[in-house]
C-alpha cells in the first residue's frame, strides 16, 4: 500500500479511477495498481510517500 499526504489539489488515475485529491487527504494505491500524480494546484507539489517495500521500484509513467 501506497499512503501519501497531499498539499495541493492533485489528480491521479489510480487503479482506473481518477481520484482528485486536496490538503489532508490520504491516497493508498494496491500493490502493483498502476499510478501517477498530477499537480493541479499553481503552488509547488510536496507528498510524503510511503512504500511498504524493502526497495523502491519504480517506472516513472
Amino acid at each position: 500500500m501506497r499512503p501519501a499526504h497531499v498539499q495541493v489539489p492533485i489528480s491521479t488515475p489510480i487503479d482506473g479511477k481518477v481520484i482528485i485529491a486536496t490538503e489532508g487527504d490520504i491516497l493508498v494505491a494496491p500493490a502493483n495498481a498502476p499510478h501517477r500524480f498530477e499537480n493541479m494546484g499553481p503552488g509547488h507539489l510536496e507528498m510524503i510517500d510511503i512504500h511498504a517495500n524493502p526497495t523502491f521500484v519504480a517506472v516513472w509513467l
